[in-house]
């Protein structure tokens, strides 16, 4: 836990000294006061950065305000001082001529690049037209949760993907934002979603079992779950920059990027 009137005072203070100080922290009001409320959470500062420690879980990471790329020492030192476990996640979003100038800096002071996201975004679904839902396909159940966190959890690297507590998970299926494919009653895919108060919807996870990847089923569990949610205002997700099939999905429906990258830096 933080104090959250503290955090304020010493952001409000970086941006005196620099309006266009740097950070990754774009959390509202609100989240703010909820993550200074957890107990796995803490918040150190000095002159020209303040950060803030997360257990997201399992997962420490970190948010930060640093006063210019000059001043990356700074933020290095309040690493150090940390009392989580190492290694600290630190995801950074901006334009990539931006990230690789930011990434020679980090890695300058030991934090090292981990892998490189892209979003993807369509304002218009493709390729829909045709699919034929199988009995094989349905909503996710409460009583799916444990077998579809496993199944996250053996498809995604925690560093790079915020995978969902089971709490979290719990309400996405009572939403109806979770949908699974079956093969002998074993869920062998699950497409998560995530829905937004303007009508967009996020791509928040999208996993097959490893027994059953390169026979179609990703883009069967893409249509199906898509099919269930058309004519929406805008889709979004994030795709590592090397992972060629994910991007051949989100392309066959309509995706493309647009331009802002995320790259996961990693402080052991």
């Amino acid at each position: 836990m933080f104090d959250l009137p503290s955090y304020v005072e010493k952001i409000t203070q970086l941006k005196k000294q620099n309006p266009k100080c740097l950070t990754n922290n774009f959390l509202n009001y609100e989240e703010l006061k909820a993550l200074s409320q957890k107990e796995e959470t803490g918040f150190l500062y000095n002159q020209n950065a303040a950060v803030i420690f997360d257990n997201d879980n399992g997962v420490n990471r970190v948010y930060f305000n640093l006063l210019s790329l000059q001043t990356a020492g700074s933020l290095k030192e309040l690493l150090d001082l940390g009392n989580f476990a190492k290694p600290y996640i630190i995801d950074c979003l901006g334009k990539e001529v931006f990230l690789e100038e930011l990434k020679s800096t980090f890695e300058n002071n030991g934090i090292k690049l981990y892998t490189k996201m892209n979003r993807w975004r369509a304002a218009k679904l493709n390729g829909l037209e045709n699919f034929k839902q199988t009995d094989n396909m349905l909503p996710a159940q409460i009583g799916n949760i444990g077998e579809i966190v496993k199944l996250l959890n053996d498809t995604f690297d925690p560093y790079v993907s915020h995978l969902p507590t089971e709490e979290k998970l719990k309400n996405l299926i009572e939403n109806t934002l979770v949908f699974c494919m079956k093969e002998n009653n074993k869920i062998i895919a699950a497409f998560c979603f995530e829905k937004f108060a303007n009508e967009s919807f996020y791509v928040y996870q999208i996993a097959v079992d490893k027994n059953f990847r390169g026979h179609g089923v990703g883009k069967e569990i893409v249509h199906y779950a898509l099919s269930n949610y058309q004519n929406k205002k805008i889709y979004t997700s994030w795709v590592e920059h090397n992972n060629i099939s994910s991007q051949n999905l989100h392309k066959d429906v309509g995706f493309i990027k647009d331009g802002l990258s995320d790259y996961v830096f990693i402080y052991k």
